[in-house]
């Protein structure tokens, strides 16, 4: 589960750890279920992976692999993926939608030779 941290209703996790689901919980928040009542606490039996911020040249090979596979070849280079990575803060998710909008952009703009997204 995705930002865990935004449920409304911790109950679910009660129900899915006592009928034997796995659960992968993935929140950016880092004391996100700290106060989480000890019946749920304990039917999940947490252990806590933190994985660091990507450094600026991680995120760009990242993007780097994306824009590979949605945009034709010289659409993108590899200066403005340095860019947009900074522009991202290190966050993959922000610098991923920057390239979806402009690619989508471009597409709306009748540059569809250059953008296989959608």
């Amino acid at each position: 589960m995705d930002e865990v941290d935004r449920l409304k209703n911790f109950d679910i996790l009660y129900t899915l750890a006592r009928n034997e689901c796995g659960l992968i919980l993935i929140s950016t928040g880092y004391h996100a279920l700290m106060d989480l009542v000890s019946r749920i606490k304990s039917s999940l039996a947490l252990t806590e992976i933190e994985f660091p911020a990507y450094k600026p040249e991680e995120l760009s090979d990242l993007m780097k692999d994306k824009v590979k596979f949605s945009f034709k070849p010289g659409t993108i280079t590899k200066k403005l993926i340095r860019i947009v990575s900074m522009a991202a803060e290190r966050n993959t998710r922000i610098g991923l939608e920057i390239l979806g909008r402009a690619g989508r952009k471009a597409k709306s703009k009748g540059l569809k030779s250059r953008y296989r997204g959608n």
